[in-house]
């Protein structure tokens, strides 16, 4: 039946394990998957790297800002895909609980510097931890306080509770 067709192999380049450059996507995945606590899918790193591509792809500029870090499990995962000319802002109460009405969460500061300080200080000029609450917060005080003017990827997971 498949007589007179020859077999068409196309060689695959490959490089070795030492020669591939080490995505920063995948090595900060590595570490948060590890090393902190938190509830994200298991499947956002290769949402993040769609959308780092469409970025690309289309020259979309901005920084990253993120509410409800908690301990930053999401947070460094997005901040993996910022440029370097990107600011990164981790908004959440951190221990500041007094406020956090559902008990939704647990952030604290202290431990999210941590992470940042030994897991990922490549990302330290960029990542700007900033204590506040959620229901708070408008979008023209957002800019105002944060410094930023626009953002490409904005994450909103803070305040569980029904405004009333």
């Amino acid at each position: 039946m498949l007589q007179g067709l020859k077999a068409v192999v196309t060689p695959v380049e490959t490089k070795s394990a030492a020669e591939k450059p080490i995505d920063r996507l995948d090595d900060i995945h590595r570490l948060v998957w590890a090393n902190i606590q938190g509830w994200v899918g298991d499947r956002i790193h290769h949402i993040l790297r769609f959308v780092r591509e469409y970025h690309d792809t289309e020259n979309i500029r901005g920084n990253i800002a993120e509410i409800g870090v908690h301990h930053g499990k999401l947070f460094f995962l997005l901040a993996a895909i910022a440029r370097p000319d990107e600011q990164c802002i981790a908004i959440d109460l951190y221990e500041d609980q007094e406020k956090n009405l559902d008990k939704s969460g647990n952030g604290s500061l202290a431990i999210f510097t941590s992470h940042l300080n030994g897991h990922f200080p490549q990302l330290k000029s960029q990542v700007r931890a900033v204590q506040a609450d959620s229901m708070a917060l408008t979008p023209a005080g957002v800019r105002a306080r944060l410094g930023i003017d626009n953002a490409r990827l904005f994450s909103v997971d803070g305040g569980h509770t029904l405004a009333r």
